[in-house]
């Protein structure tokens, strides 16, 4: 165990810019004479399996593009984009590439980028989708006095009718007055109500009610209705991609220009929206406009995936049509095609010391280091995970492994290294088979490579492993796991189970408190399961004695078998010299047993 402080500095699952490996070295600088020589419009496959180097191949690339004038290195990450509108986000993220470059002129505004080439800023904003129209419009509403008003002013025509008949009628009829009086009534009625207003608008009460001209006692406030329509179509067509692509790219790479476009985790996105992508690309990188805009020329594309994961993007049922048909798309679209080879042993051992040596700012010492390394090779070469398909681990699988294993460190530091090694190799690489043993009680010797882990296997080890996986004490963690099967074995008279545990250092501590927690229920309810216990600890003193403590009190003996009176024969003879009378008390409880059994066995018949 190492008694200083852990200082622990996480590894980040990202590409690096250093080649641990050669073979990155060698695969960038292919790609750059390439670029350098060749005429572009072309696209570059790199492939390998998920975590073999191929993003830590493009930073290597990014590197060596930096020092070379007028290029540009763009990596568009599939993945980060995932459940974006994906072509609408690659031309956003290279909008915002080229202008950081300053090979673009435009500058960021709310609703994205506001660009200087009138032509880019129509087909921009037309790409955006975005349209507002706003209609102001003005409604009166008419209030309760306002709908009284209006029912008046409707009456005014039968007003001045009835006042003419009524005034024609007058010489010939005194009731013709009541026509006229009433035809006058509905006349100025209209005019009365406006005066009535006019006062109560002076009143404390109107002024209350902040009514500022006398058209608002009659009518609403007017109300601006906006009308706002927006319509958006977040992911461009095809025919829209092409045509601003197309544009962009003329107004920005030109004369010695060359962009490098990497398009990357493209095998990890869903596959529809990876094949939307890669359709609408596919015109670019076969030369389509080669003949139209000359600087097509200058751009190559590079796509990092893995190939069995790509070709699923087609073939999800693995039918050999489809996987066909995959291949041939995928040859139709790569003119030159790199692999990622896998680690050679020696590079990855020589990563694996480099970044544990990083992260653990130099808490282990080059034999420490070494042991880690062996025990992870072990579990790996033995691991059960179907994602292992590779015969040396990547550099995700390396940093996953050092970051866990660090992190069970700090967790626990009073354990020895060796044991969170062999710990975290169980947990990663065996798939869940830690349950397993813990079920069969931590038989070490039934781990894989068990005869390549001797050297680290030490007494203390399943105690260790136990404490790590429960997160309790040592003794706690064997109590956890043996408590139980220690119970049901001696209940069982399970001897050879018994027998297994006997090794296990720690486990006397166990089996006391088992016997003791346990002891005097079995004296009073089932005695014969202490001469199990007799029988199998007869050569353990301690454990002896604390049997002999309760058979003391046993109130009767019955469903004795061999075994069992075998373990009071035990106790008798051990305990005959300084107890006679607990051989008397056993045997009376037998004896009175029997004349039971056989008075009852008299009765039945």
């Amino acid at each position: 165990m190492i008694n200083k402080k852990l200082d622990f500095k996480l590894l980040e699952d990202t590409p690096v810019s250093e080649d641990y490996f050669q073979s990155h070295e060698k695969i960038t600088d292919t790609i750059v004479e390439i670029i350098s020589t060749q005429k572009g419009g072309k696209a570059i496959s790199l492939t390998g399996s998920w975590g073999s180097g191929k993003s830590s191949v493009i930073e290597i690339l990014k590197e060596k593009i930096k020092s070379i004038n007028e290029y540009g290195l763009f990596v568009f990450d599939s993945w980060q984009h995932e459940g974006d509108a994906l072509r609408k986000a690659f031309l956003d993220e290279l909008i915002r590439f080229l202008v950081n470059n300053g090979w673009l002129d435009a500058k960021p505004t709310d609703t994205g980028m506001e660009f200087t080439n009138e032509e880019l800023r129509r087909k921009y904003r037309y790409l955006q989708g975005r349209l507002k129209v706003e209609d102001t419009r003005t409604t009166p509403v008419l209030k309760s006095k306002g709908k009284e008003l209006t029912f008046l002013l409707y009456l005014v025509p039968f007003g001045l009718l009835l006042s003419s008949v009524g005034l024609n009628g007058l010489k010939d009829s005194i009731l013709y007055l009541i026509v006229l009086l009433f035809g006058v009534i509905l006349f100025f009625a209209p005019f009365f109500m406006l005066y009535h207003s006019l006062q109560y608008k002076k009143t404390s009460k109107g002024r209350e009610e902040d009514e500022s001209s006398l058209f608002s006692l009659f009518f609403n406030r007017t109300i601006n209705k906006v009308v706002t329509e927006k319509y958006e179509e977040p992911e461009p067509s095809s025919i829209e991609f092409e045509d601003f692509y197309r544009t962009l790219i003329k107004s920005t790479v030109h004369n010695n220009k060359k962009l490098v476009v990497v398009i990357d985790n493209l095998d990890r996105v869903d596959p529809k929206t990876a094949l939307n992508l890669l359709s609408a690309i596919k015109p670019f990188i076969q030369c389509k406009f080669e003949k139209e805009i000359a600087c097509f020329k200058n751009i190559w594309y590079i796509i990092p995936f893995d190939m069995d994961s790509l070709v699923r993007l087609w073939s999800k049922d693995d039918t050999a049509d489809k996987v066909d048909f995959a291949h041939s798309f995928i040859d139709k679209i790569f003119q030159i095609k790199l692999r990622v080879p896998q680690i050679i042993m020696l590079n990855w051992k020589k990563f694996f010391a480099t970044r544990i040596k990083e992260a653990s700012q130099g808490y282990f010492d080059v034999e420490q280091i070494l042991d880690i390394r062996n025990i992870f090779e072990i579990f790996f070469s033995s691991s059960t995970s179907e994602n292992r398909r590779e015969s040396s681990p990547t550099p995700r699988a390396i940093k996953l492994y050092i970051n866990n294993f660090l992190t069970s460190i700090m967790l626990r530091s009073e354990i020895d290294y060796i044991t969170h090694a062999i710990f975290i190799g169980i947990r990663e690489f065996m798939q869940g088979n830690f349950k397993e043993l813990q079920k069969s009680l931590l038989k070490i010797d039934e781990l894989p490579e068990h005869s390549k882990l001797r050297p680290y296997l030490r007494d203390d080890l399943q105690k260790e492993l136990a404490a790590l996986y429960f997160n309790v004490s040592k003794e706690e963690a064997l109590h956890i796991l043996y408590g139980e099967k220690i119970k049901e074995a001696i209940t069982n008279a399970e001897a050879s189970i018994l027998d297994n545990y006997k090794n296990i250092t720690g486990i006397d501590e166990v089996l006391e408190y088992v016997i003791r927690d346990n002891a005097p229920d079995w004296a009073h309810n089932n005695p014969h399961i202490l001469g199990y216990a007799a029988k199998f600890y007869s050569k353990n003193d301690n454990l002896l004695k604390i049997i002999y403590g309760h058979a003391k009190t046993i109130m009767a003996l019955s469903q004795l078998d061999k075994m069992s009176g075998e373990g009071y024969g035990i106790l008798i003879k051990r305990y005959h010299s300084v107890d006679p009378a607990f051989a008397e008390m056993v045997l009376k409880k037998v004896s009175s047993v029997g004349m039971k059994e056989a008075k009852e066995n008299e009765n039945e018949k």
